[in-house]
């Protein structure tokens, strides 16, 4: 197998289908030029209740289908499909994201050419093609204090303010950079064999930032590849709520990236806490 894609779903069936639908067309591009190339689409429901798991069954029984009765947040959704991807390359897209201008061949080359990468990230677009931050520094204090007190808004082509993002330069520079939001990812396989799989610790949000900054401490890059152009809605997942479980599902939201920007920061900055981490 050379290209794994695992998508998972929570309470977004509509855009799922669409993403599917999407994704085969991509895969046709793809194989229009490499036609021996082997790709397997995994999608993991990761414990809906809007009638994504009848619908998988009836329209995709194609496809590799995991369900889950609980959500096992984002890492732990993926891990699922890691575990039983076959493909050299493995490709984390969110249900939210589309591929464009055959962005899954450019993935799949690139990967080919650069083999000193352990991640490739794309360019982050929302459905108003305006440019959503994809290349980012690791978090540090510095990094998230001129995040949250606004400076990295008020001044973006500043080197020192506006780093955390690398808001100083164009969204079109390929460079490396430490990691990249995991809508929408291209890692290699051998590497997760090295390092593990999203660190259980993390339920939601900065499961993508460790698992990075492992991969860079063995010794292979994470590299932004803007010919690489996702289209991102984002927030979806939270949309499907009804009124009355929106604020508590907001705070729970707030709680999670506390209680995960917290134990991040314990083990970079003060080193214990140890990691959670499965192997393949």
């Amino acid at each position: 197998m050379d290209i794994s894609i695992i998508i998972v779903s929570f309470n977004t069936k509509n855009l799922l289908i669409d993403c599917i639908e999407s994704l085969k067309k991509e895969i046709e591009n793809l194989k229009n030029k490499y036609p021996m190339v082997k790709i397997e689409i995994i999608i993991v429901e990761n414990g809906s209740h809007d009638g994504s798991d009848l619908m998988l069954k009836e329209q995709y029984s194609d496809l590799e289908l995991y369900f889950s009765k609980v959500n096992l947040g984002f890492g732990g959704g993926n891990n699922v499909g890691m575990r039983v991807a076959k493909g050299e390359f493995i490709i984390l897209l969110n249900s939210d994201a589309f591929f464009l201008e055959n962005s899954l061949l450019k993935s799949y080359e690139l990967m080919i050419n650069n083999p000193n990468v352990g991640v490739g990230v794309g360019k982050l677009i929302g459905r108003d093609r305006v440019f959503q931050p994809s290349k980012r520094s690791f978090p540090s204090i510095f990094n998230d204090f001129f995040k949250l007190s606004g400076l990295e808004n008020k001044y973006p082509a500043s080197k020192l303010f506006g780093r955390a993002d690398y808001l100083y330069e164009s969204p079109d520079l390929e460079r490396e950079c430490d990691w990249g939001p995991g809508a929408f990812n291209i890692i290699r396989n051998k590497v997760l064999k090295e390092v593990g799989l999203f660190d259980d610790a993390f339920f939601l949000y900065y499961e993508e930032v460790d698992l990075a900054k492992r991969i860079k401490e063995i010794g292979y890059k994470v590299y932004y590849w803007p010919q690489i152009v996702i289209i991102h809605i984002g927030g979806e997942s939270a949309k499907s709520l009804d009124k009355k479980r929106v604020a508590k599902s907001g705070n729970q939201l707030t709680l999670w990236r506390l209680q995960s920007q917290y134990i991040y920061i314990i083990r970079s900055i003060m080193g214990f806490l140890p990691h959670t981490v499965q192997n393949l």
